[in-house]
């Protein structure tokens, strides 16, 4: 049986442990406690392969394009995130990033050449520390709890997931950061047996967590969740660089810096940016200890007569802190945002524990003292490891199942760390889940489609992510299967306003589910994978565009449904496009649905009514079997097959059209138009008989004279009934509805 570690996947460095009589953390090949969260991608002797870690950060400044850092904060996101663009003026990124436009400009990382997704890099990070613990302890590492920020959103915990499964690593897992550190202090017996009410103060290289637990007796409840996924030694970073970059600037009159590292040739230029990052660090973890520091940078930037310039900057503690003064006050603001959420006052905090490297920095250390009382904040003995240690705890639980020492369990109630909700109609959201609720969790809301005529329904949902809307995924819902709706045409085709109920979950580990229930057809339950990566809600889009364009064009109501019935066979392949677990796209499925689209479009401009063709050879069938032998019921049976399959598959426009063709041709060889005759008759009978059973009897009873007289030979019998036939028919005959708009959304049945 393999290990089971905690992981703490970082944005700057990264660390295993394993807990045995207690928490340790397991060294890498290097022979250090971290492994720094950096990737190369180099070309050898041995051909393409990443290097994780030290090697990594060594190669940086030799090959800064190929070299990624800091990936954490890229998971999860889009090139467009207002973040992601800041972060490229600023030249936060040595290595290229770029918007995949076919997955809804989801971010790429492009290393020589070749482009990879942030889970794909991550996934390197995470089989580098897995490989040299396996290493460590002489035995395979099978199962891990692996940390994530607490106030990661949806998207990006399913990208940590995604990372793990790529890495070939089953997850036990997800725990906040700020609850695996807080497993990690020691506290008096005595004050543990009555209850503490904690708060983590988890300020990291990328992000800022904070989380209000309270414990007793290994019992961990968790009350409330806040931060900044924006906020942590990275920005202090480039404060320190812009700082620097004006003590230059002042030292040497009429030097624009940003333009003289804009001459830098691109190597070069990058270059640079990596050593200045390397030398703030340093400095800022001196100024953590010390009054002083300094930053150098000597022979890279030169000045328009060719002098370099020499970067020698000292900067003091003081200076420091006013430079990281509005970062400061930012936690200031969500440490009070957070206490007032849940109508807490600092008195019943009984203490604050400081975790993470930024955690050292004295400013940081006095705004909480200034706040709770110097008495109860206390900085973790080991802030870089606490959280690695926790997860190791945690893992160690989850394996002791079979401990009848209660002492030795823990027990965790997690809780939401953002709002959820859905999306109505008239763009209405309504909130389904309030942040801070505990796990697990279920919510029903009975729903509605917005008119009886509609097919489709899609539900879309959101967290709220600092006052923004930011998706989760979606899913559509039909209102009849295609297979369905082929194989009960005439029992399901009555118009109702369908009523659904809604099942919205989200277990202990943050997984969520989906399930929809028709209120009114107990049998149809649906349970839904969410739609979460870019290309499947790219499609999804344009499909739902084009069914847009077709309601403008204000199409026939019968025509409408046929297409809408249809893209039931686009949705179910869009959806099978990325892995649930790791997001990777399958790009035969991505082909399928790029041809189902396309085919969906081409049936419309050739006015061809596939399910309609289908259903109406089905009534046929049916209708003159009494005249059918038994080789032509057989031949009609394997060409409504053939068409059916084609249809369901919807992949060629051509194929199906043909297949229409050889269906008519064959009923028409046997039967001429007698076979439209009575088949018009037959249809007509089943959308009269909601109104009027009589009606539709007397249809049915000319439909059967008919027939015998085509068995007796009568011919003259014949021609009078089928003008009966066709009276009746231009008499019920109405007009056909049109199709004035595209109806995909839901909405509550109870308002509020």
């Amino acid at each position: 049986m393999g290990q089971r570690v905690g992981i703490d996947l970082g944005t700057t460095n990264s660390s295993v442990s394993i807990f045995s009589l207690q928490s340790r953390t397991l060294g890498n090949a290097e022979g250090k406690d971290f492994t720094p969260s950096i990737v190369a991608r180099v070309d050898d002797n041995a051909g393409q392969r990443f290097v994780v870690g030290e090697h990594a950060k060594n190669l940086q400044k030799l090959h800064p394009a190929e070299t990624v850092s800091s990936v954490k904060r890229l998971m999860g996101r889009f090139f467009d995130d207002d973040e992601i663009q800041k972060f490229l003026v600023e030249n936060r990124f040595s290595y290229k990033i770029i918007g995949d436009k076919e997955s809804e400009d989801a971010i790429k990382i492009l290393l020589k050449n070749e482009s990879y997704s942030p889970e794909e890099i991550s996934a390197e990070i995470l089989k580098k520390l897995v490989r040299d613990a396996s290493r460590h302890l002489n035995e395979p590492i099978e199962e891990a709890v692996v940390t994530v920020p607490a106030y990661f959103n949806d998207l990006q915990k399913f990208a940590t997931r995604a990372a793990c499964e790529l890495a070939g690593l089953k997850l036990k897992r997800l725990l906040a950061e700020p609850t695996a550190a807080a497993i990690t202090f020691d506290f008096d017996e005595d004050e543990t047996a009555r209850g503490l009410t904690l708060m983590v103060f988890d300020l990291g290289g990328g992000t800022f967590d904070i989380s209000i637990l309270t414990t007793a007796n290994g019992h961990y409840m968790e009350l409330a969740k806040g931060g900044d996924n924006w906020l942590g030694g990275d920005d202090i970073d480039q404060l320190l660089i812009q700082h620097v970059f004006l003590a230059v600037e002042k030292e040497n009159p009429g030097v624009n810096v940003s333009e003289q590292i804009g001459q830098l040739a691109e190597a070069q230029r990058l270059r640079f940016f990596v050593e200045m990052k390397e030398k703030v660090e340093l400095a800022k973890i001196t100024l953590s200890t010390e009054l002083r520091a300094n930053i150098d940078c000597f022979g890279i930037l030169k000045k328009k007569d060719g002098q370099f310039i020499d970067i020698d900057i000292d900067i003091s503690r003081e200076e420091f802190d006013t430079l990281i003064q509005p970062l400061v006050e930012k936690t200031r603001k969500i440490t009070h945002a957070l206490l007032d959420d849940i109508h807490f006052s600092p008195e019943l905090i009984d203490y604050v524990l400081m975790v993470g490297g930024s955690s050292l920095i004295p400013a940081f250390q006095s705004l909480l003292i200034e706040i709770f009382g110097e008495g109860k904040v206390k900085v973790h003995p080991r802030p870089l490891l606490a959280v690695s240690e926790g997860a190791a705890k945690m893992a160690h639980r989850l394996d002791a199942k079979d401990t009848d020492d209660e002492q030795t369990k823990l027990h965790f109630m997690h809780s939401v760390a953002h709002d959820y909700y859905i999306q109505l109609a008239n763009a209405k959201r309504l909130l389904l889940v309030k942040k801070n609720s505990p796990l697990p969790l279920q919510v029903k809301e009975e729903l509605s489609f917005v008119s009886e005529s509609q097919f489709l329904g899609r539900i879309r949902i959101f967290n709220l992510v600092d006052n923004v809307f930011e998706p989760v995924g979606e899913v559509w819902y039909h209102r009849y299967s295609l297979l369905e709706y082929l194989d009960n045409f005439g029992l399901i085709s009555g118009q109702r306003k369908v009523r659904f109920e809604f099942c919205f979950q989200i277990s202990e580990d943050n997984i969520l589910s989906v399930e929809l229930r028709d209120t009114e057809r107990s049998e149809k339950k649906q349970h839904f994978v969410l739609s979460r990566s870019g290309i499947e809600l790219q499609l999804l889009q344009k499909l739902e565009n084009y069914l847009a364009l077709l309601a403008s064009q204000s199409i026939d109501l019968d025509d409408a449904n046929d297409l809408i019935v249809l893209s039931e066979t686009i949705v179910r392949t869009i959806l099978q496009i990325s892995n649930p677990l790791t997001g990777v796209v399958n790009h035969e499925k991505k082909r399928l649905a790029q041809k189902q689209l396309s085919t969906f479009q081409q049936l419309q401009l050739r006015d061809l009514h596939l399910v309609s063709q289908y259903q109406f050879h089905k009534i046929a069938r049916e209708t003159l079997s009494v005249v059918l032998n038994d080789e032509q019921k057989a031949k009609l049976d394997e060409l409504l097959h053939q068409y059916r399959v084609a249809m369901i598959a919807l992949e060629d426009a051509d194929f199906l059209e043909k297949q229409g063709v050889i269906l008519s041709d064959y009923l028409k060889s046997i039967f001429g138009d007698l076979a439209y005759t009575v088949t018009r008759a037959a249809n007509c009978a089943l959308l009269v008989e909601k109104e009027s059973k009589a009606e539709a009897a007397r249809i049915r009873k000319l439909i059967s004279e008919c027939l015998q007289a085509y068995a007796r030979g009568d011919m003259q019998d014949l021609e009078n009934r089928k003008k009966q036939l066709y009276l009746y028919e231009v008499m019920l005959d109405g007009p056909i509805g049109k199709m004035t708009k595209f109806d995909r959304d839901v909405e509550r049945t109870v308002a509020t």
